[in-house]
């Protein structure tokens, strides 16, 4: 794997405007000099002390509280992340922590699933789960890639796996056991899978599916405890609230739902206004909320391009742009709030990591 000769945490202020919105906001976006961005997945630890990026085919920790984990654009001195994890064979395409921060789960291109000990650095298993990205032809003449999707349990016990046949519209979605490495097929959604994730106690899975539905199942028993069927398109995107009582469902649409865990009642649906969205292949579409579950993030369709809305009003109240043209392919908020973190890339070509200020965002606009 290549190396980067030197590596800088560069802090650069967009001045393009955000239309109805007002001016974008700081972003802090990690680049290099001398070498192609590799970055394909973000996630930041529970306590606030710590990040990890997946670059190729290390794992990088770094405490983003740490001064130097900063540097001004005239500062180009070398600095590697404080720890980096290496193991992995493929691309590393998917990173999560446990919600205790003791372990952070790493999954790659061949489908390998490895769990590391967060204080000790140290890898704590490994999966063979047979779970590989497949390539898919489209419109445009050009092949793009239908991924394979991991979650992780928030309490580590359970992680799920997906494994895309497109050309049958089709694949294998398995529920893995941790502690015994022993994982059951579940039998899902009658086209693609486009997304999982799990409740915040762990205790249930959601997915989205082609099939124009979303699904949640018993992470314990492997039971499909219910079938959300209110889309009139493939849903791409689900996102569960931190107090695991709403999940938000998005789709081609144009909707965002939000729906009562319990009850299965489609409570709220959002028309989110996408234009040129008519993407046939499958596609990546990050889907987060805020820790106080007041704002749910999301990426663009085919863009970088970040907003942020208010759950209970809906409404935009901003957008932010990595400046790069590339597809949104990872999204996520700081535990304290105060930053998004955001992956863009564009299928195999370079991706870029970003952290964007939510406080900047807040703070009055000047007169002009």
């Amino acid at each position: 794997m290549r190396h980067p000769i030197q590596l800088s945490w560069v802090v650069v202020i967009l001045l393009t405007a955000a239309s109805s919105v007002g001016a974008a906001p700081l972003v802090k976006k990690w680049d290099h000099f001398g070498f192609n961005p590799d970055y394909t997945w973000l996630a930041f630890g529970p306590d606030g002390k710590s990040v990890a990026l997946a670059f190729g085919e290390e794992v990088w920790l770094d405490d983003p509280a740490d001064p130097k984990f900063q540097r001004p654009p005239e500062d180009h001195k070398a600095r590697l992340p404080k720890f980096i994890l290496k193991g992995h064979k493929g691309r590393v395409i998917f990173l999560a922590f446990t919600a205790d921060g003791k372990i952070l789960a790493s999954a790659d291109v061949t489908g390998t699933v490895k769990l590391w000990d967060v204080a000790g650095r140290t890898e704590r298993a490994s999966f063979d789960t047979g779970a590989q990205s497949v390539p898919v032809p489209t419109d445009y003449g050009r092949n793009e890639t239908c991924p394979a999707l991991f979650a992780l349990a928030p309490d580590g016990r359970s992680f799920a796996t997906y494994r895309p046949e497109p050309k049958h519209k089709t694949g294998e979605l398995k529920l893995w056991d941790t502690t015994s490495g022993k994982s059951r097929v579940l039998i899902a959604h009658r086209d693609l899978v486009h997304a999982l994730a799990f409740s915040p106690d762990g205790k249930t899975l959601a997915t989205a599916s082609g099939d124009h539905t979303a699904m949640l199942w018993d992470a314990t028993t492997g039971r499909k405890t219910r079938t959300l069927r209110e889309h009139t398109g493939p849903v791409w995107a689900v996102a569960f609230s931190p107090d695991g009582k709403t999940l938000a469902t998005e789709a081609s649409d144009r909707l965002l739902k939000l729906w009562d865990v319990t009850t299965g009642q489609d409570h709220t649906s959002l028309d989110i206004e996408d234009e040129n969205d008519k993407a046939r292949a499958p596609v990546l579409r990050a889907l987060t909320f805020s820790p106080d579950g007041k704002t749910l993030a999301r990426f663009r369709p085919n863009s970088d391009t970040a907003e942020l809305r208010d759950v209970a009003t809906g409404k935009r109240w901003a957008m932010l742009s990595g400046g790069v043209h590339n597809r949104g392919v990872a999204l996520a908020f700081s535990p304290d709030g105060k930053w998004v973190g955001g992956i863009a890339g564009s299928g195999d070509s370079p991706t870029t990591a970003y952290m964007w200020s939510v406080p900047k965002l807040l703070e009055p606009k000047p007169d002009k």
